[in-house]
């Protein structure tokens, strides 16, 4: 093949050019899955923007896939320049290799019918890996989160909308058992004509077509990671199936969005599993603490809870062990004790940060940490209203112990 790396960046621009075109893809998936033997839901991973999937794709891949562009925009479009003579000839009649695996049907048992075009099961990771090595699982840009737009050297990318940092967040979870399984949602799309399926007596068949993924992509994607990383892991999870047009997934996508929200600082605060809620809770249980059944999650508590977790985050990015949380209630406890016991803190959102900001630059001298409070009345005034803990707090505060 002849210069691939341009290759892909004209199929991704010219893919982009006709995101919205629903005809444009129906021509690609159908050539592809006609004259080629490709199942819908791998064609769907090549066009929808996913560049992992396309360096991964084989030479024969990419020149079908060519091809099939070329067929849909009437040849405006030309990919002749990066294949060799020889390759085309290999390639133009070519069949896609299938594993002994039959595709369908796809199988749900003990299905559960809610409403005319609702179902809910259970899955676990094996039957979801398996619809993944078949390409089954889809994501739809039109009723997923919007790809991000990014461009290199001159061209346009989409990317599929993906939090990292939440993938690993969910990924460590489930590895340690502590993630509690809630719910992925499928639809099988009802505007997508291949797509066909059958249900009755607790039993729900999938016989043709994907699934789009309509609600748990970061969730999916951690359990696909989790088993390609340890074949023997396995997770159940409740599934939601659904039959609706991509206009109803959209809908149902706003509907879920619009339950009450709970506030994310207090949100973080309820996670068992956070290091720094464990040693929150420590400061509010210890005898020797004069903190003891001072912190809560409502304004009933002196101490809020998302203060303390706002301002502990923000000072100690590093407790990764038992020995880290050990050592920082010993001199977290220190530090309030020491400035409670003069009456000097303040219970308010500043007090708290103070405190914790002093603990950290006092390095375990109580003496310094009242010295750091006594010194806080002189902060300047936009500082004392803030209602976050930013750098510049860090640094203001940090700058009183010379007042020590």
């Amino acid at each position: 093949m002849l210069k691939r790396k341009e290759c892909q960046d004209l199929i991704i621009k010219t893919v982009n050019d006709n995101i919205t075109n629903k005809a444009f893809r129906r021509v690609i998936t159908t050539d592809m899955r006609d004259n080629h033997g490709v199942m819908n839901g791998r064609t769907l991973q090549l066009i929808n923007g996913n560049e992992d999937s396309l360096n991964v794709a084989s030479v024969e891949e990419l020149y079908w896939l060519c091809s099939a562009l070329n067929l849909a925009l009437d040849g405006k479009v030309s990919f002749d320049e990066f294949f060799t003579s020889n390759e085309v000839g290999l390639y133009k009649n070519s069949k896609q290799k299938r594993e002994d695996e039959e595709l369908y049907p796809v199988v749900f048992k003990n299905v559960l019918q809610v409403a005319n075009d609702q179902w809910v099961t259970t899955i676990n990771v094996d039957e979801l890996f398996s619809l993944y090595k078949k390409q089954l699982v889809n994501y739809n840009k039109n009723t997923q989160r919007p790809t991000r737009r990014k461009e290199v050297n001159g061209l346009v990318e989409y990317k599929i909308a993906i939090s990292r940092k939440s993938i690993k967040e969910i990924k460590k979870l489930m590895q340690n058992s502590l993630f509690i399984p809630n719910a992925l949602t499928f639809n099988i799309n009802m505007d997508n004509a291949d797509n066909d399926f059958s249900y009755g007596n607790g039993k729900l068949e999938l016989l043709s077509g994907v699934f789009d993924i309509i609600d748990g992509f970061h969730r999916y994607k951690s359990l696909i990671d989790c088993k390609i990383e340890n074949p023997a892991f396995n997770y159940n999870m409740v599934l939601n199936i659904v039959n609706f047009t991509e206009e109803k997934a959209g809908t149902y996508i706003a509907q879920e969005d619009k339950r009450n929200k709970i506030n994310k600082s207090v949100v973080k605060t309820m996670d068992a599993n956070n290091p720094i809620n464990r040693v929150i809770q420590r400061l509010n249980d210890d005898g020797s603490s004069y903190l003891r059944g001072q912190i809560g999650r409502t304004g009933n508590y002196p101490v809020n809870s998302s203060w303390l977790f706002e301002a502990i985050s923000k000072c100690y990015r590093e407790i990764n062990t038992r020995q880290d949380e050990i050592a920082l209630i010993k001199r977290l406890r220190e530090a309030f004790n020491s400035v409670i016991e003069e009456d000097l803190f303040e219970k308010n959102f500043l007090g708290v940060a103070v405190v914790v900001i002093a603990s950290m630059v006092a390095d375990g001298d109580t003496e310094k940490v009242k010295g750091i409070v006594k010194a806080s009345k002189y902060l300047p005034e936009d500082i004392k209203k803030e209602g976050t803990v930013t750098k510049r707090m860090i640094s203001e505060v940090s700058a009183l112990e010379r007042w020590n």
